[in-house]
């Protein structure tokens, strides 16, 4: 007997046999979440070398293309062939890694040993006696210049000696719990593996940045390959409108990473020349610190102001102050003067989302919460927007928000 093939019957089959497959998978995976967790952070950790070396190629396309670009108009060539090109990407290329080594190596020589010896001469202070000696600078300050018997003087010095008290308590405390974690640990087994980290990451770095070279040289071959991938098994209209939002997308990141890193950079070099000038002990360290933390919206300048100041109290009570005051207007010109010039609307996210995607990143992922919330709530904001307005329009309505106002003409809704 022959059995004649149903196309309708069989298609029913294969989506029944998948949806069975597919069930049995979450299934297993729900039942042994541990275990699955494990497999995929092996997994993660297996590929990460290949996902850093791709976000270090994404971070060092720009200066490619800063290169090529000048390349051209240097050569005054609107068109080249692809050997022309080949040969271009490889010196492009070239000299992007070597810009990069050449930063890491600035950084590593110059900035990197004085960082560390201002945190190393912290941390030596970092005790009891550093606690008193740092409070008592604070009352002798007060002291000498109002008088060890005036009103305020006193009245500062009980304030002082009841903060002192928190904080010796406080370390104490805390003194206490890290010394028996170390009576009831292997310190050689922390110090080599601690090692054996370092050692670790610069290898991972390595490998990323071999990765991530590799990945510029071939970068239009890669592209192709993916469309040629996405094309193959999904629709042309998804297809179109993927590569489209990625577009968008990486023009969103591209501006605003070059943006921030860039005010960054300003914003540290200022605060480090005018440290430098007024006398700051460590003034390269409190630069980094708030060049670096100035990368995140809003919060930043807090986070790298408040140490620093603290830092610099302990060298003098009036530095502080003047310290503070010359913050306060480098971070005035900076949100009047160099955001708006370097960042004008790179992301096109309102001020209220802005500050609403910066607190909910940084408490959901930490660091890198918060400096890449902005940009990626400027992706979300985009698509929401887009097709919100794609509805409005296809009910005929107004896409203006202003239209929506309170007052405006009525509009009349066809639904």
């Amino acid at each position: 007997m022959k059995l004649e093939q149903n196309q309708r019957y069989f298609t029913v089959a294969l989506y029944a046999l998948c949806t069975i497959v597919l069930s049995g998978i979450l299934l297993a995976i729900f039942t042994n979440f541990d275990t699955a967790l494990g497999a995929i952070r092996t997994f993660v950790g297996v590929l990460s070398p290949v996902w850093r070396g791709a976000i270090l190629a994404y971070l060092l396309n720009p200066i490619m293309l800063l290169y090529e670009n000048k390349m051209l108009r240097k050569l005054k060539l609107k068109s080249v062939t692809p050997k022309q090109k080949s040969r271009l990407r490889g010196l492009t290329v070239f000299l992007t890694a070597a810009t990069t080594l050449l930063l890491i190596g600035l950084l590593m020589r110059f900035v990197v040993p004085q960082v560390l010896a201002g945190v190393t001469a912290i941390a030596v202070r970092l005790n009891a006696d550093g606690i008193n000696l740092y409070f008592d600078n604070i009352v002798k300050f007060f002291a000498d210049r109002f008088g060890e018997t005036s009103t305020f003087a006193m009245t500062t010095k009980d304030f002082l000696d009841s903060a002192r008290g928190s904080v010796l308590d406080f370390w104490n405390n805390m003194a206490s719990k890290i010394d028996l974690s170390i009576l009831t640990s292997d310190t050689g087994k922390k110090i080599l593996g601690g090692v054996f980290g370092a050692v670790s990451s610069v290898l991972d770095f390595v490998v990323a940045f071999v990765i991530a070279i590799n990945m510029l040289l071939s970068k239009e071959i890669l592209q192709m390959q993916f469309k040629k991938i996405f094309y193959a098994f999904l629709k042309k209209d998804i297809v179109v409108r993927a590569f489209e939002i990625l577009s968008k997308t990486n023009l969103i990141f591209r501006k605003y990473m070059v943006a921030i890193l860039l005010d960054a950079c300003i914003v540290g070099s200022i605060t480090f020349i005018g440290c430098t000038i007024l006398g700051v002990k460590y003034a390269l360290l409190v630069g980094v610190m708030v060049g670096v933390t100035n990368i995140i919206p809003f919060f930043g300048p807090f986070i790298g102001g408040i140490p620093s100041a603290l830092l610099i109290l302990a060298q003098s009570p009036l530095l502080a102050l003047y310290f503070v005051i010359f913050m306060l207007i480098v971070q005035q010109v900076d949100g009047n003067i160099f955001v708006p010039l370097i960042q004008g609307d790179a992301t096109g996210l309102p001020a209220v989302w802005v500050l609403a995607s910066v607190v909910i990143g940084g408490g959901v992922f930490g660091f890198w919460g918060l400096v890449c919330a902005v940009p990626v709530s400027a992706v979300l904001y985009m698509l929401f927007k887009e097709t919100a307005e794609n509805r409005l329009r296809k009910r005929n309505l107004p896409v203006d928000s202003v239209d929506y106002a309170e007052g405006a003409p009525h509009i009349d809704e066809e639904f």
